[in-house]
């Protein structure tokens, strides 16, 4: 069995290269993710602006309490919001934000109401 065994001085230098290069690989990954969360209640619920023609109706801030001793979750908070962006004559909204409310019981979410063209 052989041991390839390095000086003592080459050790830092080993150490300083794997990590250079580890550096120089992730430093040229690029990530482009489009994401949507799909159509709720006729809604289509957006990260980002569409590709063609719309018209911008407004931004919301929905606050959606469910009693308990848990915080609720953004697809629970789906129907009330995308209720109140139909109520404004919307057919697709972008989510900008959402944090937790009062006391942890709430979610308040708000998003930007979009009337988009059909093709």
């Amino acid at each position: 069995m052989l041991i390839c065994r390095l000086k003592p001085r080459m050790e830092p230098m080993m150490k300083t290269a794997v990590l250079t290069l580890c550096l120089a690989l992730t430093a040229c990954v690029h990530t482009h993710v489009i994401q949507t969360a799909g159509i709720h209640d006729g809604v289509d619920v957006m990260y980002e602006y569409p590709k063609g023609q719309y018209t911008n109706l407004g931004t919301i801030d929905v606050n959606y309490y469910r009693p308990g001793f848990t915080q609720p979750s953004l697809t629970e908070a789906m129907p009330k919001v995308t209720a109140q962006a139909r109520a404004m004559g919307g057919n697709a909204m972008i989510i900008r934000n959402h944090y937790p409310g009062e006391w942890n019981r709430s979610i308040i979410v708000t998003a930007e109401v979009l009337r988009v063209q059909q093709q």
